[in-house]
């Protein structure tokens, strides 16, 4: 799942019954969201990308930048279209 080319890993818990994600494509900080659908965990992904965004402009931080993974290169490359998404 990519959004404004930050990339998230997805996983699923059976015990808890939802997925979860955690941005992996920066180093620094750290990016983490659920949801209980796939819809929620997109709404989910996107509000903490956009969270961060502000965050990062409210304390005068750079936010960390991104690092392309083929992925990420392959839905800028086609328009931000991913299959994952």
């Amino acid at each position: 799942m990519i959004y404004k080319n930050y990339e998230a890993q997805i996983s699923f818990s059976e015990e808890d019954e939802i997925f979860f994600g955690r941005v992996v494509n920066i180093e620094r900080d750290i990016i983490a969201f659920d949801g209980c659908s796939v819809q929620e965990l997109k709404q989910s992904f996107h509000l903490a990308i956009e969270e961060y965004l502000q965050d990062c402009k409210d304390t005068g931080e750079k936010p960390e930048n991104p690092i392309l993974t083929s992925q990420s290169q392959q839905a800028i490359d086609y328009g931000n279209w991913s299959p994952t998404r």
